[in-house]
């Protein structure tokens, strides 16, 4: 490790700027996929929840389906990151 910033240290601007862009670039494909697995799991689970004939399960997500349908009845835009109707027209 000692070598590597030894290394970073006697190197140009540009190679730390390309080694700088690197680490970022796997960190966030790192979360990326995280964040990806976490959603699919959460996915997986009310699948299998509605699919296991769970009536709290089917309640929910007939709510949220009308929900949403009601949205786009008065021609606004559902944002499923918040899970509001918004006032911005589609």
């Amino acid at each position: 490790m000692t070598a590597f910033f030894a290394a970073f240290k006697l190197a140009g601007w540009g190679t730390k700027l390309a080694v700088i862009g690197v680490v970022v670039m796997t960190l966030a494909t790192a979360y990326g996929i995280w964040h990806y697995k976490v959603w699919s799991r959460g996915y997986d689970r009310a699948l299998s929840d509605i699919a296991k004939q769970d009536q709290k399960a089917i309640s929910r997500a007939k709510e949220y389906r009308g929900a949403v349908l009601d949205c786009r009845a008065r021609g606004l835009r559902w944002d499923q990151t918040s899970g509001l109707c918004e006032g911005r027209r589609m």
